[in-house]
């Protein structure tokens, strides 16, 4: 269960060939693709003294990633006081491409994330 947010991970959709199903907004894909598209991709903000700040939009769309079980709260890697951390979980490549996302589009989706 993420610490900040209060979500708890869903299961992930697996077929019998171990393919991911899942249903995620354009908004969860593009947040994932830029931050968490992976399992070794890591992201980390906010804090004390921070100067940035996650967007509503954003923090919807990883409320949706970690719900789904994209995504998942990882622990602190350094001392910031109030620091979020999260790991990606799959591959998001293939979704983006199943829902006809391509980030090499001149129509990608793009927002403001931080700020």
């Amino acid at each position: 269960m993420c610490r900040h947010c209060g979500v708890q991970p869903g299961p992930l959709n697996l077929d019998r060939a171990g393919n991911i199903h899942m249903q995620l907004s354009d908004d969860a894909l593009v947040f994932a693709m830029g931050y968490l598209s992976g399992p070794k991709n890591t992201l980390s903000f906010g804090g004390k003294d921070a100067k940035t700040q996650i967007t509503d939009r954003g923090r919807a769309a990883l409320t949706e990633l970690l719900e789904a079980g994209a995504c998942e709260a990882t622990p602190p890697t350094d001392q910031w006081v109030g620091r979020e951390y999260y790991r990606g979980i799959l591959w998001i490549g293939p979704l983006a491409k199943e829902a006809g996302l391509n980030p090499f589009s001149d129509d990608f989706p793009t927002w403001t994330v931080f700020e």
